[in-house]
């Protein structure tokens, strides 16, 4: 997130999580594990390297960031006066932008 890259879940099951990059032909990847009744996942291999060109990256991430979340969706939250809004209104407000 800090760096504007962006990923996708390879895989996701009650025990297991795989992310990559999104772009295909990167290394960078995390797989992680969730022992017995454990609340936490522990890494058990990361490869922390993008090799995907940076031209690459761009404005209009799967993922938000710090930034938008702080600058963006939390003043809107507290603009909508005690009423509940659902993912599909954020996601509407942040399209209309």
């Amino acid at each position: 997130m800090r760096h504007n890259f962006e990923w996708k879940v390879k895989r996701s099951k009650k025990t297991t999580l795989h992310l990559v990059c999104l772009m295909d032909i990167c290394t960078w990847k995390l797989s992680a594990v969730r022992r017995d009744e454990a609340t936490y996942f522990q890494v058990r291999s990361f490869i922390n390297e993008h090799t995907c060109p940076l031209e690459e990256i761009h404005r209009r991430h799967r993922q938000a960031n710090a930034v938008i979340i702080r600058e963006v969706v939390a003043p809107r939250l507290q603009q909508h006066d005690g009423r509940l809004m659902q993912p599909k209104d954020i996601i509407a407000d942040i399209k209309t932008m």
